[in-house]
């Protein structure tokens, strides 16, 4: 049964923020069109309002604390890391030793703790962005709850200042330079405020489906029109201007699938088991698609796209089971199985 107080447009984004952030990543199975595997910083915008929303549904306060409430964060995401490490050495590597011969690839990553440790500044940035970024959201909800419309305003302010304050080498690319840190790892949070306003109810609005999808179109028109005239050197300056339509991205795209059409796909069995699925793995797939990906299956393109993009959603249930178990063992609780193998 459908529970009536989830946020429909959440779930929704998590979906497809899943399917382009992968997409993104997909380009050596696109063979001959490299330019389809894009999306990801739509995808990014979407996972990190939806975080910011579902952390402001209730007030910060009266949570126990900041150790209690960081803690429960935690434990969503700790296992799940110490599980991606036992599963890379019981399922990733072997299947990659018997599909494409490379069994050292993840194996070495884990032995060598600095390899490791470059995971999550390089592919798994987000995880270093979204462990500090709990820590700056919980202080302004429980001391400036009533000022963040405020303090997007300042805080973007100041992301536009920090940019033209650094140099910038002549192919620099802002969404595509996690692994360089600065302010690639700060612009996100503006994108979690903006949920958290909405989450908060200060985002309200009445707009119809129609208009939303409207805005939603012109807001990627526009984000991608200036990003791809910014791609010279001398125009540089203006790539930090495309993190202005990226904010009607967020906004309108929630407006948008929480509108009929939408409620209706929701509503469904199958699109709402289909929905629930791959954006409850939204943590799991980020983290093993980038070791399935490959290009040996390009000749039956696009079904390869399908293929491996199926292979990952297993994959990362499957991590998402160990990690549940790891979670629950530590806890002085029953093993609850069904909750384990729950597919949402």
């Amino acid at each position: 049964m459908i529970l009536q107080k989830r946020d429909i447009g959440i779930d929704i984004m998590k979906f497809f923020a899943v399917l382009l952030i992968m997409n993104s990543h997909a380009d050596i199975m696109y063979a001959k069109y490299p330019s389809l595997a894009t999306g990801g910083t739509i995808g990014n915008v979407m996972f990190f309002f939806c975080s910011g929303f579902t952390l402001f549904l209730k007030p910060m306060t009266g949570l126990g604390g900041f150790t209690d409430w960081y803690k429960r964060r935690l434990n969503r995401i700790l296992p799940t890391l110490l599980a991606f490490l036992i599963f890379g050495f019981a399922v990733i590597s072997p299947c990659r030793v018997f599909f494409f011969g490379e069994g050292d690839v993840l194996i070495n990553d884990f032995i060598d703790f600095k390899s490791f440790f470059h995971i999550f500044v390089d592919n798994g940035w987000f995880i270093t962005c979204i462990l500090a970024y709990y820590v700056l959201i919980y202080f302004l909800g429980s001391y400036f709850n009533k000022h963040l419309t405020i303090l997007l305003i300042v805080y973007f302010v100041l992301v536009i200042v920090w940019f033209f304050v650094t140099p910038h080498p002549a192919n620099y690319d802002l969404y595509n330079n996690h692994a360089g840190g600065g302010i690639t790892w700060i612009m996100w949070f503006m994108y979690m405020l903006l949920g958290a306003l909405a989450g908060s109810g200060r985002l309200k609005s009445n707009i119809s489906s129609v208009t939303s999808f409207v805005l939603v179109l012109l807001s990627i028109a526009l984000f991608y029109g200036l990003y791809i005239y910014s791609k010279t050197p001398n125009r540089i300056w203006l790539q930090v201007f495309s993190l202005i339509p990226l904010f009607g991205v967020g906004y309108f795209s929630h407006r948008l699938f929480n509108g009929q059409l939408f409620r209706r796909i929701y509503k469904n069995s199958v699109g709402h088991a289909i929905i629930r699925v791959i954006g409850g793995l939204c943590l799991e797939t980020y983290l093993v698609h980038f070791y399935v990906f490959n290009d040996l299956l390009n000749n039956i393109f696009p079904a390869n796209i399908v293929i491996l993009f199926v292979a990952s959603f297993i994959m990362a249930y499957f991590l998402r089971c160990l990690a549940r178990f790891i979670s629950q063992t530590f806890n002085d609780k029953p093993y609850d199985w069904k909750s384990i193998f729950s597919v949402y």
